[in-house]
């Protein structure tokens, strides 16, 4: 199948609007080009790769796997895995309006969904870094506090949801609604939303 259009442009290069988010800027164009949404891997277990020792992890208390590195539903939080396995709404046990579908990423801020839409190693997003962490950005100025726990491969919070939107971000849930979710939520909170079968009560967000 052909991967170029008539004038040999790759597909995966083109801009797709509905993949992008006009508040952001338009950045490094990696592998394929960017998109500013990706689907949730919930509150899964996040190792660090660049010896960030700041424990996010897991918190609802169910295991899960390393990265979402799995084909065994009952290891992964959220609706997908970072391999070929994704939910079906039987698996959504805490019901679609309490779990969270997708949601907004700056691309730019991890080594890993800066390589765009069409990469295997991109669009895999979890709960587990708080909304909106500060943390370092090709392009942007240096974070505050510069230190392994705010690099580009420390996937527990470079591979978290943010934007570029005061306070917070969008958010798909699994019912098709869309939220503006704020980034003081409750941490637990935030994490329950992000697993989709922890069966814990969720209250107002």
């Amino acid at each position: 199948e052909a991967q170029v259009d008539p004038s040999g442009k790759l597909y995966r290069k083109y801009t797709i609007s509905g993949y992008q988010c006009p508040s952001e800027p338009s950045g490094h164009i990696g592998h394929s080009n960017k998109t500013n949404y990706a689907m949730s891997m919930g509150n899964q277990e996040m190792p660090s790769g660049s010896g960030c020792t700041q424990s996010l992890t897991n918190v609802v208390g169910i295991p899960t796997e390393g990265h979402g590195n799995t084909f065994d539903s009952s290891r992964v939080s959220g609706i997908i895995s970072r391999v070929n396995w994704s939910a079906n709404f039987r698996d959504i046990t805490d019901g679609t309006t309490n779990t969270i579908a997708m949601g907004e990423i700056r691309p730019n801020c991890s080594d890993h969904t800066v390589n765009g839409w069409f990469h295997f190693n991109a669009p895999w997003v979890a709960t587990t870094g708080p909304i909106n962490y500060p943390q370092e950005c090709y392009g942007d100025p240096p974070p505050k506090t510069v230190n392994a726990c705010t690099k580009l491969n420390n996937w527990g919070t470079s591979q978290g949801f943010k934007s570029v939107h005061v306070g917070g971000a969008q958010f798909a849930l699994c019912d098709g609604s869309v939220r503006f979710i704020s980034e003081n939520i409750d941490y637990v909170t935030y994490q329950r939303l992000g697993d989709r079968r922890d069966g814990q009560t969720i209250g107002d967000f």
